[in-house]
């Protein structure tokens, strides 16, 4: 229909042909440096060769940067936002509008461990590494899977009608279930 292999990145119905063909970009370039892909096979390779795919992606001519790397910053923008909205970067996984954003944080996390231990990664690198950094990411905690998981002034809102109601911030923890997640 388009007549390349440049999925947008920012059209929603095609995110999921997005990742997949850069995921298999990625496992590609692994294979180019040495590193084993259980996803990649020879006979795939083979298969994507065939329909003439471009296992490098390009940048674009209108703003010079990969699609990676729209995604990337759009990504960085959607985490400062939430960061602005909740008051925390505890992002959850279990809220169909984060989901995206929280698998995002996750891979930068476990990228971030490869890192660590010398492991290589071509999706974290140290420029990004240092812009996460200067915007207060925290590699080391997971993001939020807790259901009960509200923006910030929703809580403090909540525990502003419970004291109005008790007279006191003393939440109980076990015996009041409407008030389990203050």
């Amino acid at each position: 229909e388009h007549g390349h292999f440049g999925v947008p990145a920012n059209v929603e119905a095609y995110e999921a042909l997005y990742f997949w063909v850069r995921n298999n970009q990625e496992h590609y370039n692994k294979l180019q440096i040495g590193e084993k892909s259980s996803r990649l096979t020879s006979e795939r390779i083979s298969q994507l060769k065939a329909i003439g795919f471009d296992f490098i992606e390009r940048c674009s001519k209108q703003t010079g940067q990969t699609s990676d790397d729209v995604r990337w910053n759009q990504r960085v923008q959607e985490f400062q936002l939430f960061r602005q909205e909740h008051g925390h970067f505890g992002v959850p996984a279990n809220v169909e509008a984060y989901k995206a954003l929280y698998f995002w944080v996750r891979n930068n996390q476990e990228h971030y461990k490869k890192l660590q231990i010398g492991e290589k990664s071509n999706r974290l690198t140290s420029e990004r590494t240092s812009q996460l950094k200067a915007i207060g990411f925290d590699f080391t905690e997971r993001p939020s899977n807790n259901k009960h998981l509200k923006p910030w002034n929703e809580r403090l809102q909540e525990l502003k009608d419970f004291k109005d109601a008790h007279g006191h911030f003393n939440v109980p923890i076990d015996d009041v279930e409407e008030h389990k997640s203050l």
